[in-house]
């Protein structure tokens, strides 16, 4: 009868390194992200672009539009006010465009609304919902005040109702662990209603009392085009050691002088100030083009209409692009002193009319103060 010899020292190892390798990998969950800018209107055309950047660092770090959730307000791509039709850019000479065919929008204009991003946060919406047992990271953007985010200025998401989200979906599992990252007025707040011990932790951009500032205006397109807290992030997302930098030390790469405010980092559970960044983010290493350094982006998936019907559809955007070249060119050839150009038919027009009238009430006056 052969009896089972015992395990040599090297096959021991062998098994405890086969058991920390099983645990680590179900130890990791399913990442998911919520990226959304809740503002409309073209003086907030920076929210816009807070969103974007942020978006492209998740991108960057390898996680794919299937796993993120990407709602804008208003995509200030298609507004008639833009000097750019069709494309969204940081502004200034180093701008940096930010919509692309691969830009891949979920949720748009009146789609967006505080019940849909409490929907998302609960689990109860998106693509994949319901969710279970991942980590969230979830960033906000747009104007606030004392414990709410203005949603379309019309409709408002509370510190309440975010609590509430938060606890439902951690209760039923569909949550392990979350990052919130708000860039709003006032925006540590918000926070104020998370119970204790939850494993959520906290970003903000401003304390109690305080406002978010925007970076200095773009001349052409006459408004910011960033905040000055959410460009910050994205400089530090991109940064090659931020994925392995623990969260509590997030907040000391603000400084307060720049923001004009104090970004605050609040972590509700023991331990989680401690988790790296790179966990909310993907631990993917970022890709960049070799030839010009440009981020290299996954293909996007199929849209519907340019705003709000469902995606974005960037054939539309590209249409826009090629019919709006000529005023583009127009406009930017006036704002940088170029070449002067022909003014639009309309344009002339309306000072022709306005030329006849001053004539007319000249003509008028004098033949009334003839004798």
């Amino acid at each position: 009868r052969r009896t089972m010899q015992p395990l040599g020292r090297l096959g021991w190892w062998f098994l405890l390194v086969l058991g920390w390798i099983g645990q680590e990998t179900s130890a990791r969950a399913p990442l998911r992200a919520i990226v959304a800018s809740t503002s409309r209107f073209w003086f907030n055309y920076r929210h816009g672009t807070n969103a974007l950047l942020v978006y492209d660092a998740l991108r960057a770090h390898g996680l794919g539009d299937e796993s993120i959730d990407f709602a804008l307000a208003e995509v200030f791509a298609s507004n008639p006010r833009n000097p750019d039709p069709g494309d969204m850019a940081t502004g200034g000479a180093q701008g940096r465009a930010m919509f692309t065919d691969e830009t891949m929008v979920d949720k748009a204009s009146d789609r967006v609304s505080g019940v849909h991003l409490l929907d998302l946060i609960s689990s109860m919406a998106g693509p994949t919902a319901p969710w279970e047992g991942v980590d969230l990271v979830v960033y906000l953007t747009g104007h606030g005040g004392d414990q709410f985010l203005k949603v379309h200025s019309i409709d408002e998401l509370g510190s309440y109702d975010l609590a509430r989200a938060l606890q439902e979906a951690v209760l039923k599992g569909a949550l392990r662990r979350v990052l919130i990252v708000l860039d709003t007025c006032q925006a540590v707040t918000l926070f104020n209603d998370i119970a204790p011990l939850s494993p959520v932790a906290t970003l903000a951009s401003s304390a109690a009392d305080e406002s978010s500032y925007a970076m200095p205006r773009d001349h052409v397109r006459g408004v910011s085009t960033a905040d000055r807290f959410s460009w910050k992030f994205f400089e530090f997302l991109m940064s090659p050691r931020s994925k392995d930098l623990p969260l509590a030390f997030i907040s000391s790469q603000f400084d307060p002088r720049m923001l004009h405010s104090h970004a605050v980092f609040h972590a509700f559970a023991p331990g989680l100030a401690q988790t790296p960044l790179g966990e909310f983010t993907s631990s993917r290493p970022l890709v960049r083009g070799a030839a010009s350094g440009s981020l290299i982006f996954g293909r996007c998936r199929a849209g519907s209409s340019l705003e709000g019907r469902g995606r974005v559809n960037f054939q539309d955007l590209e249409a826009l692009r090629q019919s709006a070249r000529p005023r583009a060119r127009h406009r930017r050839t006036q704002q940088t002193g170029g070449a002067p150009v022909d003014l639009p038919s309309i344009e002339a027009f309306s000072t022709l009319a306005a030329f006849a009238v001053i004539v007319i009430a000249a003509l008028g006056h004098r033949k009334k103060s003839d004798p």
